[in-house]
């Protein structure tokens, strides 16, 4: 096995223990849950950072399988926004994408979110209906989609310069 390959496929279980570690402290610590699901995206940075995209998405899964194992449907959190999304986000800023390709991630991104909502939306919506008595209000959809959007922007603006920072801190450690 060539040192880049163990290199990498170490970064990657290295960063995967990382972020199983923070779903666990998510499950088992309730008011720090949210918290805990954003700190689990740092173990992908890892290997993103190095950019070994394959051992990364190989983490992802792995965690996945993992977390499913222990927590069960609680890791949804993590699977779709704490895991997918940064991995998406993280790959496409590190291509040299033109002006007009922009357009198009952004395009991926509103479906991404539009998707992401609609299933909470529809997990959600006979709940809503019988605790909020919202009936047939469904215009309040494609409003709470829009902010929804423009809250995952402003996440993905955050991811990278977290990113940024973790390049720069393992840049650092390896010296």
């Amino acid at each position: 096995m060539k040192k880049s390959n163990a290199e990498s496929i170490a970064l990657s279980a290295i960063g995967a223990g990382i972020s199983l570690l923070f779903i666990l402290l998510a499950f088992y610590v309730k008011y720090l849950s949210i918290s805990f699901n954003v700190l689990a995206t740092l173990g992908l940075m890892l290997p993103m950072s190095k950019k070994y995209y394959k051992e990364a998405l190989a983490g992802y899964i792995a965690v996945c399988a993992l977390g499913f194992l222990f927590v069960n449907i609680n890791i949804l959190a993590f699977v779709f926004l704490g895991g997918l999304f940064p991995l998406i986000v993280i790959f496409f800023s590190q291509k040299a994408i033109s002006r007009k390709k922009r357009y198009i991630v952004y395009a991926i991104f509103a479906i991404f979110s539009f998707f992401i909502y609609f299933l909470v939306f529809k997990a959600m919506f006979f709940e809503l209906l019988s605790t909020f008595k919202l009936g047939r209000k469904l215009w309040l959809y494609p409003i709470a989609n829009a902010i929804y959007f423009g809250v995952l922007l402003l996440y993905e603006m955050i991811l990278l310069m977290v990113f940024q920072e973790v390049e720069k801190l393992l840049k650092r450690i390896r010296r």
